[in-house]
């Protein structure tokens, strides 16, 4: 019995445990369910707040905005307003003021050429009463002395003008003369009514070649003057000239060796043929001849002009300029100075400079019109700039097809660009033109050509005939 009531009493302690057991369990459970519970309505309730401060920040900003643009668009419209009385202000007294100012401009005008043609016709009628009145007060004898003197300081003016005008110029050309033989009358010989006759025809043909525009033509023309006058020294020089612009170098100085025979100080023929024997390539005779004008006369600026080009050629380059700014100095408009100093600037790499002194070079008549526009093609060619080298080529051709240096520098041009056909081609017609090509072989366009054979060959031939 006893036992029974134990065991009873173990069981009964047992399920209270097990019951205790699962009651804390629960009870744990609930209060864990209980924070959770807690903590999402917190949750909640923050997420909400944050939205409507979303939307309340939105919603500030897009009245912000709003607001803004109100302002502005009233700014805009009072601005426009503003501008658009402002506008119509300027324009209307703008149009007025100008209207008035129009008038008085044009009423001062009008009142000023009123004034300067009253002024016109007080002057002159005073002018003209005055110099009647003068004229009645002098007496015939008075007036014919006046008159004397005004011819005398006339003629003395001119012969000044002359002088310089033919101080210049003879220095290359000799200009015409007037005859030095006494007028006819009825009491001259036939002798002295001969020798007025052969001078006035002289002095004609003279003129005639000196304005001639054409070398040949000059050159016959001055042959009839040596015809009437064998020993006129000015017509001499003056074929030599021409016979140096057609670029018959050996015939103008045997003309010059016969003009220096008539008169062996005169400049002007030691300055021809300095040029000449300067283009033959004989530097020697050229530098003694260009001396020996300077001599002669130190004035003579197109000696000096020479000796320059004969010194560039040399690589006497401080000397050559110096003798070519002397010829400048002594004559700033002399054709012949500025293009040896243009030849100068080119050869020193001085392309501008160049330039500018041929161009003024053919502005102040530079005769040879060809070899200045070979030049100006030299200069461009050396630069690349060979379009326009070529169409100084053709300005020189217009001139004269003839002149020989031509084709040469053509050749050249094509050889700057590789065309050796092109090359050869226009090398064959320089040399049989009388184009010396063996004289500037030291080119760089000759590089690639210079020992070949073909061309060898070509200048060997070509040397022989001229």
């Amino acid at each position: 019995m006893k036992r029974t009531l134990s065991f009873f009493l173990i069981i009964q302690i047992v399920s209270i445990s097990f019951s205790l057991a699962a009651s804390n369990k629960d009870t744990t459970k609930n209060h864990a369910t209980d924070q959770n519970s807690y903590y999402e309505n917190k949750i909640d309730a923050i997420q909400t707040r944050i939205d409507n401060n979303q939307r309340d920040t939105n919603a500030s900003i897009l009245a912000a905005r709003q607001d803004n643009k109100d302002i502005l668009n009233i700014y805009v419209g009072a601005f426009v307003i503003v501008f658009t009385l402002a506008g119509f202000a300027i324009n209307f007294f703008g149009k007025k003021a100008i209207k008035v100012r129009v008038e008085e401009i044009i009423s001062q005008t009008a009142k000023d050429h009123a004034d300067v043609a009253i002024h016109a016709i007080l002057n002159s009628k005073i002018t003209n009463e005055l110099i009647s009145e003068l004229i009645k007060d002098k007496s015939e004898k008075e007036l014919a002395a006046l008159l004397k003197s005004i011819e005398d300081k006339g003629e003395t003016t001119i012969k000044q003008f002359k002088d310089k005008g033919n101080e210049v110029l003879n220095s290359v050309l000799a200009a015409p003369q007037k005859s030095l033989a006494n007028k006819v009358s009825g009491e001259s010989t036939d002798a002295e009514i001969n020798e007025f006759n052969t001078i006035n025809r002289a002095n004609e043909f003279f003129a005639l070649a000196y304005n001639a525009d054409d070398p040949k033509i000059s050159i016959e023309l001055y042959k009839n003057v040596i015809e009437l006058q064998p020993n006129n020294k000015a017509a001499y020089n003056n074929i030599a000239v021409s016979y140096n612009n057609i670029d018959k170098y050996n015939e103008a100085i045997e003309v010059l060796n016969k003009t220096i025979g008539i008169d062996p100080n005169y400049d002007a023929a030691y300055t021809n043929r300095a040029h000449a024997y300067n283009q033959l390539n004989d530097l020697e005779k050229a530098l003694e001849d260009a001396e020996k004008a300077i001599t002669i006369n130190p004035k003579n600026e197109a000696a000096y002009a020479t000796k320059g080009n004969v010194l560039t050629k040399l690589n006497k380059f401080i000397e050559a300029e110096e003798s070519l700014n002397t010829a400048i100095e002594l004559n700033p408009n002399s054709p012949f100075a500025l293009f040896n100093r243009g030849y100068f600037y080119e050869e020193r790499k001085l392309y501008a400079k160049s330039e500018a002194d041929y161009i003024e070079a053919e502005k102040n008549g530079f005769p040879n019109k060809a070899w200045l526009y070979n030049n100006m093609a030299v200069l461009y060619r050396r630069q690349k700039r060979f379009s326009e080298a070529i169409d100084f080529i053709k300005k020189a051709r217009e001139q004269n097809p003839d002149f020989p240096n031509l084709d040469g520098t053509l050749a050249l041009i094509y050889a700057d660009q590789g065309k050796d056909d092109d090359f050869y081609k226009y090398i064959i017609s320089a040399m049989g033109k009388g184009c010396r090509v063996w004289n500037y072989l030291s080119d760089p366009g000759f590089d690639r050509y210079r020992n070949s054979n073909r061309l060898k060959t070509l200048i060997e031939t070509y040397k022989k005939v001229n």
